[in-house]
């Protein structure tokens, strides 16, 4: 008679500590694996050593300065989410789902990232370095004036997307695909091109 109540009160908890708490917060070491974050304010919450297994971060306008580092996220979904000057450092993900996410100056360092798809997202002066993209896809989202240094894209596909003034050093984007997408004033130096396909066209055969 008393478990359901006791269970009530548990899970209140938890979305009460999700939700109204999250802002400056400090997620050390936790396992939120199926947690749901929504309609929070997330600025400056920092996830540490997390387990992020079938996370959700829903309809969240708010998080400037969000710091994610040595964390594991599988399954995980982003939706309406807006991101700014958010830093990630050391982050594994085995599937992420991202989804009209708006974000700006977001940081990538050192990270393995496999699985991930991105839909009708806007990502202005995203930063990665040194991160693996494995299985990477991304439809009718812009990316402009990013900057990729030492980032595996092999075996990516992007359409329709807008990558213009974008960067891209010393990374390898050996056979992916970039189809009916922004190219303009996007730079190439010292990539691994083989089998580079930009709009129909396979760039290391108009080098050769």
């Amino acid at each position: 008679m008393h478990i359901r109540p006791a269970a009530f009160i548990v899970l209140l908890t938890l979305v009460v500590a999700a939700t109204a708490f999250a802002q400056g917060r400090s997620f050390e070491g936790a396992d939120l694996s199926d947690a749901r974050f929504t309609d929070c304010n997330l600025q400056m919450a920092r996830f540490t050593n997390c387990r992020l297994l079938g996370a959700q971060f829903v309809n969240i306008t708010q998080s400037p300065k969000l710091l994610l580092k040595n964390s594991y996220l599988d399954d995980s979904v982003f939706e309406d989410l807006k991101l700014t000057d958010a830093r990630w450092n050391r982050v594994a993900i085995d599937g992420l789902d991202i989804y009209d996410m708006d974000a700006e100056d977001w940081e990538i360092e050192q990270s393995e990232l496999s699985e991930i798809t991105f839909e009708r997202s806007y990502l202005r002066y995203v930063k990665l370095d040194h991160a693996e993209m494995r299985d990477f896809r991304s439809e009718w989202s812009n990316v402009p004036g990013g900057r990729w240094q030492s980032t595996n894209l092999s075996d990516s596909d992007f359409q329709g997307c807008d990558f213009s003034d974008s960067s891209f050093y010393s990374g390898s984007m050996e056979d992916a695909e970039f189809r009916n997408v922004d190219f303009s004033d996007v730079r190439l130096e010292n990539c691994d091109i083989r089998g580079l396909v930009i709009n129909g066209v396979r760039i290391d055969e108009l080098i050769d």
